[in-house]
């Protein structure tokens, strides 16, 4: 960028290399470096790469998963994207949302991940899945309580992601993901060694960044012309529009070749929404039975999900939901078809994790005891002063002794909610 800067300054503009050159020598190095036997993934990470460096002019930029067993490649990918990327950050191994925040805000990085899964019951997990269902686009925030006034923050979340995984993410609707595979030649391995020390790697970072200093108007030309397709429509069609549009400027032969990777990506994406609708009906039905295990006639739960999922005809698509949730503690024959036996603690951790609350079955907790933003919105309005403000300490000491809970989550949910507004004054919040 210093040597950009100074030939600028001396020449009044920036010299570039041709955009399909540079897009020939990103594409060779990904080969190099990384397996699959698609050979469109390929063409797809070159423009993801080249997308990264000028991410900001489309608004929304899809995070990319990699997903797969053990010695699938991808680590070596997020290993190669950490040399390539625009601004990248060392492959984080351990997601922790306060690391997470502030580097984005402070470095509007490429945010590289390499972990085995994320933990639901990890105090952190709600904040990391925000940071990832909102960071794909520009403009949303997350807010967080700071300092000991709990004083509230917002974070830019908005900048370019990898994540490397061996199970499904929480927040998968939000990516363009690639199931990895398992190279068979071992010279992929043996190159991984010595990636930092490739001499061409440091010349490729500097094309691509004259690049997307003189090429970013034609990028924002293409994107701002694409269209949806037939089989491109909706979020898979906002998800993929930035890396068609840098295929079209840098490498135009391979723009069929990228479209129909996205048009098939999109029909996966609409066949598992689908699915998901129906592994969400099951465990809508089973999580209120009460007890350890419950059976149920493969017949029987077909009826039920038909009730709550029109388009379900028959008992296949809830065969598949029930193979897919893994919640069956035995499958058996009985004279009236195909029946199984259920493992309730299994439905109810689903359940949980996927945020399914059955309305016919309410929580005892939840009959026995107001909401927390109820309880919270209650407090506020009695004890705040003639000015409508409340000390947010005090608020803290409600939280965590008659609630139970962390009051930093709280606090950051009520400004969320729109319970509280920031005061001017330290340690004070407005009380809408």
């Amino acid at each position: 960028m210093l040597l950009c800067s100074l030939e600028l300054l001396k020449k009044g503009k920036i010299e570039n290399p041709p955009p399909s050159e540079v897009f020939e020598k990103a594409l060779a190095e990904v080969y190099h470096y990384w397996f699959h036997s698609d050979k469109r993934y390929h063409i797809f990470i070159a423009c993801w790469i080249i997308g990264s460096y000028m991410y900001v002019i489309f608004g929304r930029y899809p995070p990319l998963h990699l997903q797969g067993p053990r010695e699938s490649g991808k680590s070596t990918l997020i290993d190669f994207l950490s040399h390539v990327a625009w601004n990248p950050t060392d492959p984080v191994c351990a997601l922790r949302s306060a690391g997470l925040f502030r580097t984005i805000e402070l470095n509007r990085p490429t945010y590289l991940v390499d972990i085995t899964k994320l933990n639901p019951k990890s105090e952190e997990y709600g904040d990391i899945v925000d940071v990832f269902e909102a960071g794909w686009e520009e403009g949303h925030a997350i807010i967080r309580c700071i300092g000991e006034n709990l004083a509230p923050v917002s974070f830019y979340t908005f900048c370019p992601k990898a994540v490397a995984s061996r199970q499904t993410l929480p927040f998968q609707a939000k990516c363009i993901r690639i199931i990895t595979e398992q190279a068979r030649d071992k010279a992929y391995t043996e190159r991984r060694r010595f990636m930092r020390w490739d001499p061409e790697l440091p010349g490729l970072v500097a094309g691509l960044l004259r690049c997307a200093l003189n090429l970013w108007p034609e990028v924002l030309k293409a994107y701002q012309a694409l269209e949806q397709t037939e089989k491109l429509t909706g979020r898979a069609f906002d998800l993929w529009a930035p890396v068609l549009a840098v295929c079209k400027v840098f490498a135009p032969d391979h723009y069929e070749e990228l479209l129909k990777l996205a048009e098939e990506d999109a029909e996966k994406r609409e066949r598992g929404d689908l699915m998901s609708e129906v592994e969400d009906a099951v465990l809508a039905i089973l999580f209120p039975m009460e007890g350890e295990t419950v059976s149920f006639l493969l017949k029987e739960l077909t009826e039920k999900v038909q009730n709550s999922v029109s388009w379900v005809k028959t008992w296949h698509p809830v065969k598949s939901a029930i193979v897919n949730l893994g919640i069956v503690k035995k499958e058996y024959q009985t004279s009236k078809g195909l029946a199984y036996n259920f493992d309730l603690e299994r439905v109810r951790e689903k359940a949980q994790a996927r945020g399914v609350v059955p309305e016919e079955a309410p929580s005892r907790e939840a009959e026995s005891q107001k909401p927390i933003m109820v309880a919270v919105k209650d407090w506020c309005r009695a004890y705040r002063d003639e000015r409508g403000e409340i000390s947010l300490e005090d608020l803290a000491k409600f939280i965590k002794e008659e609630l139970h809970l962390e009051p930093q989550r709280v606090i950051a949910e009520a400004y969320k909610q729109g319970i509280l507004m920031p005061s001017p004054k330290p340690g004070k919040a407005v009380v809408v």
